[in-house]
């Protein structure tokens, strides 16, 4: 389901830095499975599962079934996301580097 641009914005609003970590870290291997994300990010399973579960009903992450492991893909909508948050994060440093 692809969101407007305003949609996903408002969904990345409340996004844990951890959360936005995991998209990162999905983005930057294409697919993970539950153990490489907990490998990469050093969390546990469960706190894994949650965000998971969370960026799932965001739709901003898919899962498919790859024999008897679950492996986790970054949706257009969490690509998306990410685009979003990058240039938030540019704009907010250039203003830092004009006010000084």
């Amino acid at each position: 389901m692809r969101l407007c641009d305003d949609c996903i914005k408002v969904l990345s609003d409340d996004l844990s830095q951890e959360a936005i970590d995991l998209l990162s870290k999905v983005a930057l291997f294409n697919k993970l499975s539950e153990r490489e994300l907990v490998r990469k990010l050093s969390l546990n399973h469960n706190h894994i599962k949650k965000l998971v579960y969370e960026l799932e009903a965001k739709h901003f992450l898919n899962s498919k079934q790859h024999g008897r492991t679950n492996v986790y893909l970054l949706t257009e909508n969490g690509t998306r996301s990410l685009k979003f948050e990058e240039e938030e994060m540019n704009d907010s440093s250039q203003s830092d580097f004009k006010l000084k």
